[in-house]
């Protein structure tokens, strides 16, 4: 069930080598880039024929090329959306129109991990004239490790890039279908579940605008998942399980740091009597996720500092100033010692009421959905109420399913808590501050709670979150026909594909049902 989830990870793990190969010398890098992609060709083909030969074709389908077809057309279905339009106007000009524009020219987070990627390509220092005031370290460097892996075969860098880059973030597809494995969904409400979340202006921003947020959120989860499948089936981790969730957590603080609020409350799973690996499995583990994360560590506090430390007192104090040179936990403590107990308690309530949009940084719907957590969320806030009557019902409440989504909103409430607390404020906690992982987790107990309504409910609520998704996210890129107003000019190939690759996806969840019918 989980084998698509162990070959990202490998994969993942493949980019964080090719950095760090790169780094040290680009020649070496690009024979890096060129054996490895041999050598997967060549192990797929194997693995390909050796299952062939055993007739368990079935299987493999279904574990893993099911959602890796899945997750590439929706990955390239997000990319034709993104390019329905070309601008016309220049990026300062597009950018005081709509703050929540993801398109590649608008630079920003989603190009730093291609600049870095391509300094290291050209054998550069990374130090020199990276970005602005943003320095090389400011961001892990899994994506431009990633990237690193494709570039010798890469035609136009720039396309290339930003095409390599979204079907990365869209692992959270893999990461979501793992957790449906983990809870013993029926097909069906698998399908529910990935059509509320591909069909949300969530996904479709932080897949295209590649920070890359989503990479290491999906990479979270996965980690996540082990804890969780342990958990429901009540059994004690191993070291194999146990070490795969400690590199999968690695890997998704090297993708971006500000998953680390999901963390704390998901290590409560290993406080469960028939869950605990051990204290010497545990110390393996830790070390593992040590390791993995000290040559970073070093690179942004010895070779580029002062790295992401900045962005630590931002957040966690409130700092704005970059040249602040006080360390992280110093400007904590005196920030924190400059206010009063009731104005950190008013900071703190600011935070919660900006969850849900209590004041709205923004009156229109989509800059609604792009900073506040519950807006995006959308119709599946409907189920919250489901949760709430099946609490009351024992007969549902047993259901793996409900039990498994009771679990990922326990999870979410928790984590959004802690990242409440955490934040400085006041009304810090925007969608895109906070943990992608929680935030993926939100959206699949959720969807879990809807797929149980009666059959034509979720259908219902499923057509008015996809019109929704439509006019806000889709029909809001299309040319105005005003010339005082035209920002894009049409591209007529890219709507072709967002048809096609539309009619793909819904054939393949609709198809979903079946291919998932065998027993647990």
């Amino acid at each position: 069930d989980l084998s698509l989830m162990l070959v990202m990870v490998f994969s993942s793990l493949l980019g964080y080598l090719a950095f760090w190969v790169y780094f040290f010398d680009s020649g070496i890098g690009r024979w890096l880039s060129w054996c490895i992609i041999f050598a997967s060709l060549i192990y797929v083909g194997q693995h390909l024929w050796r299952n062939l030969k055993s007739q368990s074709v079935s299987q493999l389908w279904r574990s893993i090329w099911l959602p890796t077809l899945l997750m590439f057309c929706v990955g390239l279905l997000y990319l034709a959306i993104a390019y329905l339009a070309e601008p016309t106007l220049a990026i300062a000009e597009r950018l005081t129109q709509d703050p929540t524009g993801w398109r590649l020219l608008i630079g920003g987070d989603n190009i730093l991990q291609q600049l870095f990627a391509e300094k290291l390509y050209q054998g550069a220092d990374p130090r020199q004239q990276f970005f602005f005031e943003w320095k090389s370290s400011d961001r892990p460097p899994l994506q431009a490790g990633i990237v690193l892996l494709q570039r010798p075969f890469m035609l136009s860098p720039q396309f290339s890039y930003h095409t390599i880059a979204t079907v990365v973030q869209c692992i959270w597809i893999p990461a979501i279908w793992a957790l449906c494995r983990t809870m013993k969904l029926p097909g069906q409400s698998m399908s529910w579940v990935l059509a509320f979340a591909i069909s949300s202006g969530f996904f479709l921003y932080n897949s295209v605008y590649v920070w890359p947020k989503l990479l290491a959120g999906a990479l979270g989860v996965l980690a996540i998942t082990l804890l969780l499948r342990a958990a429901l089936n009540s059994q004690r981790l191993s070291l194999g399980q146990l070490g795969v969730a400690a590199v999968a957590a690695a890997l998704a603080m090297l993708a971006h740091g500000g998953v680390v609020f999901a963390f704390p409350v998901a290590l409560l799973l290993l406080a469960f009597p028939k869950v605990f690996p051990g204290w010497r499995r545990l110390l393996v583990a830790t070390l593992l996720f040590t390791f993995l994360l000290l040559p970073w560590t070093a690179y942004r506090k010895l070779y580029d500092p002062p790295g992401s430390e900045r962005l630590t007192k931002f957040h966690i104090a409130g700092v704005k100033d970059v040249e602040d040179e006080r360390s992280a936990s110093q400007a904590i403590v005196e920030e924190y010692s400059r206010l009063s107990p009731s104005q950190i308690l008013q900071y703190k309530w600011e935070n919660a009421k900006t969850l849900i949009g209590l004041p709205a940084i923004e009156s229109r719907w989509r800059p609604k959905e792009f900073f506040h957590i519950f807006r995006s969320l959308n119709l599946l806030n409907v189920g919250w109420i489901v949760a709430l009557l099946a609490l009351f019902r024992p007969h549902w409440r047993s259901t793996p399913e409900t039990k498994g989504a009771m679990a990922l909103l326990g999870m979410s409430i928790l984590s959004l808590l802690v990242w409440v607390g955490l934040l400085f404020g006041p009304g810090q906690n925007i969608i895109h501050f906070g943990s992608y992982s929680t935030f993926i987790l939100l959206f699949c107990g959720l969807g879990v709670f809807v797929a149980q309504l009666p059959k034509f409910l979720p259908l219902f609520l499923l057509a008015i979150h996809i019109s929704i998704f439509m006019v806000v996210w889709i029909g809001n890129n299309i040319p105005s026909t005003d010339a005082k107003t035209l920002i894009y000019t049409f591209n007529f190939p890219a709507m072709f594909l967002v048809v096609f690759l539309s009619l793909l996806v819904g054939y393949i969840l609709a198809k979903l049902p079946k291919r998932m019918s065998e027993k647990y």
